[in-house]
Parts: C-alpha cells; sequence; structure tokens
C-alpha cells in the first residue's frame, strides 16, 4: 500500500543518510573545524528553497511515522558520538 512504499522510500533515504555520514566522519579530521566541515558537507545536497521546502514535508512525514522518527533518532544518535569523539 501507499504508506508502507512511503515509509520503505524514507527508510532508504535514511540508509544513504548514514552511509554518507559515516564516509564524511572517515574522511573528517576530529576538531571543531572538522566537524562543521562534517555539517556543511552533510547540509550541502540541500539545493534551493524548493527542495528546501520538500525536504520540510518529507521531514513531517518522518515525525509522523514512529519506524521513521526512530530511524532519524537513531541517527541523530550517531552524529552525536561522531561529533564527540
Amino acid at each position: 500500500n501507499k504508506a508502507t512504499l512511503r515509509q520503505r522510500t524514507l527508510l532508504q533515504a535514511w540508509d544513504r543518510l548514514d552511509e554518507k555520514t559515516i564516509k564524511l566522519a572517515n574522511a573528517t579530521q576530529r576538531t571543531p573545524a572538522g566537524a562543521i566541515g562534517l555539517l556543511v558537507a552533510l547540509s550541502r545536497d540541500y539545493g534551493g528553497i524548493e527542495s528546501y521546502a520538500e525536504g520540510l514535508l518529507v521531514l513531517r512525514e518522518d515525525l509522523r511515522d514512529p519506524v521513521l522518527r526512530a530511524r532519524g533518532a537513531s541517527w541523530k544518535a550517531s552524529l552525536c558520538n561522531i561529533l564527540d569523539s
């Protein structure tokens, strides 16, 4: 059904973000400047305002779905661990 397809698609997007985060973290120096560089690199793909607005709509879906909400919380915890190391 449509909800399951949406959820699977968004879970794949979270998987890609995890992969990108790990790849960037492995290439980043563990310094304050490196942390800033990591965050800038992660946000580089936002694109123009239309793309950013569409991303906010996707985020709304993530917050409504408990599985996706948990997936986002997991990524945040992983990112925090990377930044703390």
